[in-house]
């Protein structure tokens, strides 16, 4: 990447600087059978900034996600995921702890057929209420977060559709 948005030391948002990386993304499915599906991937990245030759920090150097999705019976869906988010560094200059690694459960259980042109499903983000953090700016003056960006705890929904 070049001319990067960067935050200059008069607080100014420029153009400017550069950095590398090297990294890889896998990705899978298999179709156990008819009602049972799994797909996944697994992502790794490191990323160097040419002026410092550090770390810039921010992102993950590790992601995995994994999904299931399976219809147990006739009219029926279940579909849970899993994602993992891990290996944050810090930018450098910013001497708190690294950011912590987090896994999250997500579980839909719901209709796949229209039922009278109805169809439901009950929805759970994040269902054992993992402590999900984003890292927070160190250089930009004007952002002052020094636990990070707290991301959403655990969530139900419930959701309708109707089709004509």
């Amino acid at each position: 990447m070049s001319d990067i948005i960067r935050v200059s030391n008069n607080s100014q948002n420029e153009n400017g600087g550069r950095q590398s990386g090297r990294g890889f993304e896998l990705e899978a499915s298999w179709d156990v059978n008819k009602n049972f599906r799994v797909a996944g991937n697994l992502a790794y990245q490191r990323a160097i900034d040419d002026a410092t030759q550090k770390d810039p920090g921010l992102t993950p150097r590790l992601h995995a996600y994994l999904r299931a999705d399976w219809q147990p019976a006739s009219g029926w869906r279940v579909n849970t995921q899993i994602n993992h988010v891990a290996d944050r560094q810090r930018e450098p200059g910013d001497t708190r702890p690294n950011v912590k690694d987090y896994t999250t459960l997500d579980l839909t259980i719901g209709t796949n057929k229209k039922y009278a042109g109805w169809d439901w499903a009950l929805i759970v983000r994040n269902l054992l209420n993992a402590d999900v953090r984003e890292p927070s700016p160190y250089s930009t003056p004007f952002i002052n977060m020094p636990n990070d960006i707290p991301m959403g705890g655990r969530s139900v929904l419930l959701q309708f559709g109707y089709k004509l």
